[in-house]
């Protein structure tokens, strides 16, 4: 009888630790008379704020399928986990998330995704200073419940927080764009034991 021996080995001892890239968003909100679909307004497109857990979400591919409203004029920061004042959210997509739509080149390469969410008519009633884009943590879908990936106040093209006042005749469009940029700096060296 013959045996082979099949030795179990470590494979990798440690990591390979790779520098990591950046990401950056932008909200567009467009608000529009129901009856004519009239474009009234248009607003941006301005940066965000990419919280600390929008940041651990962007790995599992759900960022946000919600985008929120409301009325908070406090300055955004990485620990927040809701809006400043939540008025209401909408899930109707009506631009289907995307990605890959823009590339960028040398120096600055880039990937970039976006959507456009529609707040109906009377929904969104209000004067409107702050977004986000998110998601529930369960049912019921209300206010305690939200939680944001990215949060910024509305500002106008200078940078300055400005009010978007919704009348019940009017719906709001509001796009949000994704951008990855990976690392391209130089080669990481580094020794493997194996």
């Amino acid at each position: 009888m013959t045996h082979i021996w099949v030795p179990k080995a470590k494979i990798l001892e440690g990591e390979i630790g790779l520098k990591s890239g950046q990401v950056a968003g932008q909200y567009t909100i467009r608000k529009y008379k129901a009856d004519t679909n009239e474009l009234i307004q248009e607003v941006g497109p301005f940066d965000n704020l990419i919280t600390n857990q929008g940041l651990n979400r962007v790995g599992t591919g759900i960022f946000g399928d919600k985008v929120f409203v409301g009325t908070g004029t406090a300055t955004p920061a990485v620990t927040d986990t809701q809006l400043g004042a939540y008025l209401n959210y909408t899930g109707s997509l009506t631009v289907s998330w995307n990605s890959a739509i823009l590339r960028g080149g040398p120096p600055d390469y880039w990937v970039q995704g976006a959507g456009t969410w529609r707040f109906a008519a009377g929904t969104a009633t209000g004067t409107l200073t702050e977004v986000g884009i998110g998601w529930f943590t369960g049912p019921p879908f209300t206010e305690p419940n939200h939680r944001v990936s990215s949060r910024a106040l509305i500002v106008d093209s200078g940078g300055s927080p400005i009010s978007i006042t919704v009348l019940p005749d009017e719906y709001l469009d509001v796009t949000y764009s994704l951008r990855y940029y990976p690392y391209v700096g130089s080669d990481v060296v580094q020794t493997v034991v194996i």
